[in-house]
């Protein structure tokens, strides 16, 4: 296979380290804009549109039990119905939030976001 792996018609993903730095490119093309979360329910990247990114540094999460209380899980939003930019990333700008695992605690866009 030549060239970064498809995840969709005109989708692509990479991803890059250098030193103890992980880099992300997600370039997704979709037809149908969902719905467009609020600024608090950015926590819930399974409501609607968005990218959800799991690390596995154990390497210990199980498919079959579905166990990933070790993992780290990013939820990403591109855009949300926040008109006023209240989560600070401009009028409808993205969000993102880690999801809360059994031994992690919520971290989330940027400073002052409501969880």
């Amino acid at each position: 296979m030549s060239g970064p792996p498809s995840t969709g018609e005109g989708s692509t993903a990479k991803v890059s380290w250098s030193d103890d730095a992980l880099y992300f490119f997600i370039h997704i093309r979709d037809d149908y804009q969902s719905y467009a979360v609020t600024p608090q329910e950015c926590v819930g990247h399974w409501q609607a549109d968005s990218v959800e990114i799991l690390l596995d540094p154990r390497g210990t999460a199980s498919r079959v039990l579905k166990d990933t209380a070790n993992a780290f899980k990013l939820g990403v939003f591109p855009f949300t119905n926040d008109p006023s930019g209240s989560n600070g990333n401009g009028a409808n700008g993205p969000c993102w939030s880690r999801d809360a695992a059994a031994r992690s605690s919520t971290a989330a866009s940027p400073p002052g976001h409501p969880n």
